[in-house]
């Protein structure tokens, strides 16, 4: 609907309830947006490319963050994941270099492929106990990690996934992991 636009501000009606896949996609001067509560979930690809994105306000009702959701979004600096949220799709922050912190939700259970790829800025993950699947090489090149912790019983963590974390130092799994 507005991909490769010039976008810097945004208002949606309240009533919406679905936004297309890309929709707001290579925005380059959009800096904030707020999605109305009607939204159930974050489409493909949504604001990827959206390269000056700082912040994003997103309703509790998300149940699924999609692939490359805010793939792109180099500004990004501070994520919390909805408290329904149940999935973030593959690369859905790939790339998203100035993300210093990610707070994650009881509910969330898989983190999909390269979600957090690239994503420079990041210091410290912390996994909630409900996750079960990390996919593959989702925190790669998260070249200044310093510490994971896993709060759950993970029944699958993907190849790679904290590949060229340079930085890591510290990783705290559960007992009986």
């Amino acid at each position: 609907a507005f991909k490769e636009c010039s976008l810097r501000e945004l208002i949606l009606p309240k009533d919406v309830e679905e936004i297309g896949d890309y929709a707001f996609a290579s925005n380059v001067y959009l800096s904030n947006m707020e999605l109305p509560d009607g939204i159930d979930k974050i489409s493909n690809g949504l604001f990827s490319g959206c390269h000056n994105l700082e912040s994003v306000k997103m309703p509790a009702g998300i149940k699924s963050i999609e692939d490359e959701a805010f793939g792109g979004c180099g500004k990004l600096q501070r994520i919390v994941i909805p408290e329904n949220t149940t999935s973030i799709g593959n690369r859905a922050f790939s790339w998203c270099f100035d993300l210093v912190s990610v707070i994650f939700n009881d509910n969330l259970i898989t983190i999909g492929d390269e979600a957090f790829s690239s994503c420079r800025s990041l210091t410290r993950v912390i996994i909630p106990e409900s996750v079960t699947t990390i996919g593959d090489w989702a925190f790669e090149i998260c070249t200044s990690l310093e510490s994971i912790e896993i709060l759950g019983e993970i029944t699958t963590i993907g190849e790679g996934t904290f590949d060229n974390c340079k930085n890591l130092e510290s990783v705290t799994l559960p007992e009986g992991l």
